[in-house]
């Protein structure tokens, strides 16, 4: 779909940070192998197959497009599950990948809750960090991305501070651009300080990292 360009446009800049290979996986909705004889006299077994078949070779091609435009070498899986996220969290690990990166709708809150939302579930659950690219970011679509300055929300929290450990410990973290960034509320001054004392000493941890530029802000 419009949401797999951006996606991979965001997967191939991550791994020119991370120095990874790509994974690409897709997961097919309509299983062929538990179909019921009734099923396939009505023709539906074929019919799956046939879907299955023409998702293979779709992800086939984006996989031979994709090898040139980065190329890193990329591989790729088509797996049959009823539940998708459960299928995406569990391939992740077996995998042991650095990120999951996923292109969303931005469902309605009416559609979340009708139909489910598989990215926020992935997000929710999986134990890897996940990426998420929004309809927002659609100008990245078929296009060959750098990312080189990023925003890291910080709340004083020990979870929070690990997606800076996590960010620096990337083989080219150094390379990075960060902007710390902790929101506090209105007219509190004495937790503003606070905030800003935070943010000196986790800009001081990332600078020690040999990252090239750290800013901050409150």
């Amino acid at each position: 779909s419009e949401k797999d360009a951006r996606a991979l446009a965001v997967a191939a800049a991550l791994a020119d940070i991370s120095g990874d290979d790509l994974h690409l996986v897709r997961v097919f909705e309509h299983p062929t192998t538990t179909r019921s004889a009734r099923a396939g006299a009505l023709g539906v077994t074929d019919a799956a197959r046939e879907l299955r078949e023409n998702a293979r070779r779709d992800i086939a091609n984006v996989v031979d497009h994709l090898e040139v435009d980065t190329r890193r070498r990329v591989t790729w899986d088509l797996l049959e599950a009823v539940d998708v996220a459960g299928a995406l969290t569990q391939h992740a690990v077996e995998r042991d990948v650095r990120f999951v990166v996923m292109g969303t709708r931005a469902a309605s809150a009416a559609g979340r809750t009708l139909r489910g939302s598989v990215a926020d579930r992935v997000m929710r659950e999986s134990p890897r960090p996940v990426v998420l690219v929004p309809p927002g970011a659609d100008f990245m679509r078929g296009k060959r991305v750098r990312i080189g300055r990023v925003l890291v929300p910080l709340d004083g929290s020990e979870l929070a501070a690990k997606s800076v450990d996590y960010l620096l410990a990337l083989p080219h973290a150094n390379e990075l651009e960060y902007v710390l960034l902790e929101v506090v509320a209105p007219g509190a001054e004495r937790p503003k300080e606070e905030a800003e004392q935070r943010l000196a000493t986790a800009a001081n941890r990332v600078r020690t990292r040999g990252a090239r530029a750290v800013e901050t802000g409150v």
